[in-house]
């Protein structure tokens, strides 16, 4: 009896040491091949994924996320394992701890809301020192990212903002955040699994960078000067946009308005004056309507249409006599220019003359990459009136956009070329940098033509209406505009836009710039007195800085980056990008301190100090 006992002892012995033999090759096959061991995972958190940075020309930090930490209650299971009087003490404890309503969190609970945010901080260790152990084990610590960017200057009209969908994520819902959403969103969760074994971590997939033209210092130059020549003018807003003329990226561009939050430059349109003239002149030469040896009679006043009672007068009723073309733009003269449309009215027709203003850029999106962009308004042919090509070629009867009339104006420093205006240089995907390059939408004008027209251009700020932005040693080309607004009855003699564009140095242009004063109210109007003024400044600002010295064929003359923040991982790829060789770290974690400064001059060495951070 005995040994029948014995022997079926050691036959369940044998089939119990089977079972555990088979159920520890299950754990460690899961242990081995598989990424998550179930039975070894005692929490897990999730990583959100950072949207990529946004840097300006210079390498400068634009926009970034910034982590935070948010401690939430899970009341049903705090309710699963606390009695009443336990979970309201620990309600108690937690108002105390968090500075909270005990009412209103407790009424939370009692009306069965999920999750209750306790607090948040930018410093997880602070945060988790405030938590009471009555209900330590119902928290969890959530990692959050805020967004923050430069908003000085008008950056904010031109990177956007965001805001969180359903997942807690940062989606672009304007400017640059928006128009490149699918580069800047994260792309994958990562997290943090605690298991017996250890803690272990799976980095989530982060949003690519990417690097815009704007150049900071320029943006705020350019931002500075209009805001001035807004103030002493009394006028109610204005509007610039700096080129990097050979390229067509932007390198600032400022819309200030009180009457608006949007982006008047871009979603706001407004009549040219007689800033689109040197586009009028260039296209009848062009198309032969004229020749640089035809001349024009200036008298005081013209009627286009002989039919009608209707008259297009000079400024100051101005009698300039027999001229040529060069004169009429210097001169700024309506009365050539009308003569001016009425010979490409005779060569070309009005379909012609449609399709040219078209081709320019006119009624059209430019293509430039932001949202939600004006496409201004230009009349089809069929819905003109007998005056309206001859109040074109002047600028009026028509609206345009800051980037429909700045570009195409560009085209003159640009060697005939229309470019599409565009921030986007470069995007970092998968650790490599990839240039993005401009976009030329046509050649525009001939060499011929644009050769014809520079000395010209040169000639109203050497000696016509634009004198006023004249700058000693630096040859500048420009033009122009004072734009009556249409009112109910028609145009009146009180509301304008006063326009100066210009591009320099002219012999081999690098800058092209569009100022727009919206409606001055100090005395003066016109565009060589009110935002001609603010050219110069622009241009003697630029040269103080010495931007003309860079080279903008490279991606950038970068100097000393701002390490601050950054992982030992994120200083590695920065030092790759800008060709740092020489790395010494002190410590891990997150860099607090660095050795040379940011914006210093540029070195192969760098000395880092890092600060250890818990997730």
């Amino acid at each position: 009896m005995s040994k029948r006992i014995n022997k079926r002892i050691t036959l369940i012995f044998s089939f119990i040491l089977l079972l555990m033999m088979i159920f520890g090759g299950v754990a460690t096959y899961y242990a081995i091949f598989k990424e998550i061991n179930l039975s070894d995972l005692l929490s897990s958190q999730l990583i959100p994924p950072t949207r990529g940075n946004i840097y300006d020309k210079q390498g400068r930090l634009l926009a970034s996320d910034s982590v935070y930490f948010i401690a939430s209650l899970d009341t049903s299971y705090l309710g699963r394992n606390l009695s009443d009087e336990e979970a309201e003490e620990a309600f108690h404890d937690m108002a105390s701890d968090f500075n909270l309503k005990f009412n209103v969190i407790y009424n939370d609970y009692l009306n069965k809301k999920n999750f209750i945010e306790l607090g948040n901080s930018n410093n997880r260790e602070i945060l988790e020192a405030k938590i009471n152990n009555s209900y330590k084990k119902f928290v969890a610590i959530n990692i959050v990212y805020e967004r923050n960017s430069i908003d000085d200057y008008g950056l904010r009209k031109i990177l956007g903002g965001v805001t969180k969908n359903e997942y807690n994520l940062s989606v672009g819902v304007n400017g640059i955040e928006k128009e490149y959403d699918d580069l800047l969103t994260g792309k994958e969760s990562g997290r943090i699994y605690s298991k017996y074994s250890g803690i272990y971590k799976k980095d989530p997939v982060n949003g690519d960078d990417i690097f815009i033209s704007v150049d900071l210092k320029l943006q705020e130059l350019v931002y500075k000067e209009v805001k001035k020549a807004i103030e002493f003018n009394n006028a109610v807003g204005g509007s610039a946009i700096l080129y990097e003329s050979k390229t067509g990226r932007v390198l600032a561009e400022v819309s200030i308005d009180s009457r608006y939050n949007w982006n008047v430059g871009l979603q706001g349109i407004f009549e040219p004056g007689s800033s689109i003239k040197p586009l009028i002149y260039a296209f009848a030469l062009e198309s032969n309507s004229i020749t640089p040896e035809s001349t024009f009679l200036s008298v005081e006043k013209i009627k286009p249409v002989s039919s009608l009672d209707y008259y297009i007068h000079n400024t100051d009723g101005e009698k300039f006599g027999v001229i040529n073309y060069e004169q009429a733009i210097i001169h700024s003269c309506n009365v050539s220019t009308v003569q001016v449309a009425q010979r490409i009215l005779n060569n070309i027709g009005e379909d012609g003359f449609y399709n040219e203003l078209v081709e320019i850029g006119l009624g059209r999106k430019t293509g430039v990459d932001l949202p939600f962009e004006n496409e201004g308004l230009l009349y089809n042919p069929k819905d003109w009136s007998l005056v309206s090509p001859y109040n074109f070629v002047i600028g009026q009867g028509m609206n345009v956009n800051l980037f429909q009339i700045s570009r195409a104006l560009n085209s003159f420093a640009a060697d005939g070329k229309l470019f599409d205006p565009s921030f986007l240089v470069a995007y970092e995907e998968n650790g490599e940098i990839i240039k993005v390059d401009p976009k030329v939408e046509r050649v525009l004008f001939s060499e011929d033509t644009v050769n014809m027209m520079i000395p010209v251009l040169e000639s109203v700020v050497a000696s016509g209406t634009g004198t006023m932005a004249r700058v000693d040693s630096v040859a500048i080309g420009g033009k122009t505009g004072t734009a009556q607004k249409p009112g109910p009855t028609g145009y009146n003699h009180e509301d304008y836009y006063s326009i100066f564009w210009g591009f320099f140095p002219a012999d081999n242009p690098t800058y092209s710039l569009y100022i727009m004063i919206d409606n001055p109210r100090n005395g003066d109007y016109f565009g060589g007195d009110v935002a001609a003024p603010a050219f110069k400044n622009i241009v003697e600002g630029i040269y103080d800085l010495e931007i003309e010295e860079q080279n903008f064929d490279g991606f950038y003359k970068w100097k000393i980056p701002d390490f601050k923040g950054y992982t030992i991982q994120d200083a590695h790829e920065i030092c790759d990008l800008y060709s740092i060789d020489d790395i010494v770290i002190h410590g891990e974690g997150i860099v607090i301190d660095q050795k040379p400064d940011p914006g210093t001059t540029p070195s192969n060495k760098i000395e880092l100090w890092f600060e250890k951070r818990a997730f």
